[in-house]
Formats: structure tokens, sequence, C-alpha cells
């Protein structure tokens, strides 16, 4: 799945490990579909760019959803779309995942403590 300020990376290195794991037989295994908020390029937050294959509305049945991070997570018409996506079609998936793991923001107290 790609969106707006996507980190790269996120992206890049489970497609690169599902595709290593396919090996030379490209028939089986997994197919590795690209899937966008609409079919408009997308800019990472490191300024590579990235195409969608399908978009959320025409994604064909899937078995695995790899959501990658990124700073346009935290945007209202990026979120909101996928997370929609992701409830309406998670009973049909076996695993939704991220590489990334949820930063919990850290606050200051008056004191200057961190919690």
């Amino acid at each position: 799945m790609i969106f707006p300020q996507i980190a790269a990376l996120d992206f890049i290195g489970p497609m690169e490990a599902f595709a290593a794991a396919n090996g030379n037989d490209r028939r089986g295994g997994y197919e590795l579909v690209v899937i966008g908020l609409d079919r408009t390029p997308v800019r990472a937050e490191s300024g590579v760019e990235f195409n969608a294959a399908c978009t959320l509305d025409s994604a064909p049945p899937l078995d695995t959803v790899l959501t990658p991070g990124g700073s346009g997570l935290r945007e209202p018409p990026v979120i909101t779309p996928i997370s929609r996506w992701l409830l309406k079609c998670s009973a049909r998936m076996r695993r939704i995942a991220s590489p990334r793991p949820v930063r919990r923001r850290r606050h200051r107290h008056s004191t200057g403590s961190e919690t």
C-alpha cells in the first residue's frame, strides 16, 4: 500500500523479501500488488516516487496486507480511507501487518520528565 509521505524502506523492504521468497518461480508463492489511494504517483519521505497498480476500490482479494509507516499516515485524507478499507476488508484477509512498530509519543511534564 502506498500513500504520500510513505516511509520508502517500509514499503520496499517487505516487497523485496516477498519477491525473494518467490525465488525464480513467479507463478506460485506471493503475488505482489501495489495499492494506492488512487492512481496518482506518490512521493515518499525520501523523495522516491511510487505508482499504484490498483486502488483501494479496485484491489483484488488479498491474503496479506502490509501497511508501511510514514508521516503521511498522520494526515486524515490518508489514514481515514485506509482505515475504512482495512475495516471493510479485514474479515477476508488472513494477515494485516506493518513493518514499522507503533511509537508512543512522549509528553513532557512541567517538571521536565517524560512519560
